[in-house]
């Protein structure tokens, strides 16, 4: 981060997000374009906000008056990996988004601090930017108003998001829930009934937004996805989200990752997004998978901690259901189609940049 005076500069994948403190232009539209991306400030970003109680954070846009929108802080801490496996400590730490709901306890520090992640979407931002002499919304502290503006790098374009404290009248969410997760572990509450040491641990969980829906059978079994955008037929085109050493290496799989010891970081449903954080794939306790879920889109992170390997995969294994669906990549841009049969496809291999299936 730099700071150009009153003008504090965060660049964040490809958004630049600006907190201007004074306001001395008008926008007239938002014209972002950017409907599934999340935008994502921690506190630092946020100083005036900080020792503030995270349910008492409001966001709003402006359109000739106030319009509120959906926000959300997640608490994070730095933690001893014995902490989500509820176990002594290991001398080694590294940062969580906190949950009561698992053994990763409260964040040590409740207020919003510099680490905790204040997040909303840039759909929400607004068409105009508020006068400096606009009174406040209703429902807020006098003098708490923060401005955001959110630049395009791509559109070359300008929207804006208002953040105030609330007097008690408002809630973050705005009455809105884009993500709905329903953590569902059938052996029932998760500290009293969930085996660490070994599994499975079965799950009937979903995520289900306007959009898709995903379902997991346990910790690293994704193995159903509905699209349900514009004229989706919303069938089931996953069989699973696969893990392997290597083509026909099926000594470690999803499968035996959840069959070994392993724990829950963080299971979170919030307005704005959902957040499910395991650990545990073998021999690599310490190594972890974290999915966030948005309206539009769902982000996967692993965090591959673990001694030398002989190599890893992770990969999508369709459906019949995505029979006639096109398979591409930054090697293949002409597309292949998945139909279940490999014979006779022409296919670059090679370490790819990005891939994506539509049809």
């Amino acid at each position: 981060m730099t700071k150009e005076g009153a003008l504090h500069r965060i660049l964040w994948y490809p958004l630049l997000v600006v907190l201007l403190l004074a306001a001395t232009a008008v926008l007239a539209a938002n014209s972002l374009q950017r409907d599934e991306d999340p935008v994502v400030l921690t506190g630092s970003d946020l100083l005036s906000l900080t020792g503030e109680d995270p349910n008492m954070i409001v966001a709003f846009r402006y359109e000739s008056g106030w319009v509120q929108i959906p926000v959300q802080i997640d608490e994070r801490d730095v933690v001893d990996f014995g902490a989500p496996y509820d176990t002594t400590n290991f001398d080694l730490r590294f940062t969580v988004y906190v949950d009561t709901s698992t053994f990763t306890g409260p964040d040590r520090f409740p207020e919003f601090d510099v680490v905790d992640e204040l997040v909303f979407m840039a759909k929400d931002a607004g068409d105009q930017r508020a006068p400096g002499a606009a009174a406040d919304p209703a429902g807020v502290l006098p003098g708490t108003r923060e401005e955001v503006g959110v630049y395009d790098g791509v559109n070359y374009q300008w929207a804006y998001v208002y953040l105030f404290v609330a007097d008690g009248s408002l809630t973050p969410d705005a009455g809105q829930d884009y993500v709905t997760y329903d953590f569902n572990l059938l052996s029932g509450d998760y500290k009293t009934t969930y085996n660490l040491l070994s599994g499975p641990n079965p799950e009937d969980t979903e995520v289900v937004t306007d959009y898709y829906r995903v379902h997991f059978s346990d910790r690293w079994i994704r193995d159903e996805m509905n699209v349900k955008a514009g004229a989706a037929s919303e069938v089931d085109i996953l069989d699973r989200h696969k893990n392997l050493f290597g083509p026909g290496n099926c000594g470690r799989s999803e499968d035996t990752f959840s069959a070994g010891e392993g724990c829950f970081v963080t299971n979170i449903d919030g307005p704005v997004r959902a957040i499910r954080s395991y650990l545990g794939a073998n021999s690599g306790p310490f190594t972890q998978r974290e999915h966030k879920f948005y309206e539009r889109r769902h982000d996967v992170t692993t965090f591959l901690r673990v001694h030398a390997i002989s190599g890893v995969m992770d990969y999508y294994d369709y459906s019949p259901a995505a029979t006639g669906m096109t398979y591409y990549n930054d090697l293949n841009p002409g597309g292949v189609t998945i139909d279940g049969d490999p014979s006779g496809d022409a296919v670059a291999q090679g370490a790819i940049t990005w891939g994506m299936v539509t049809g």
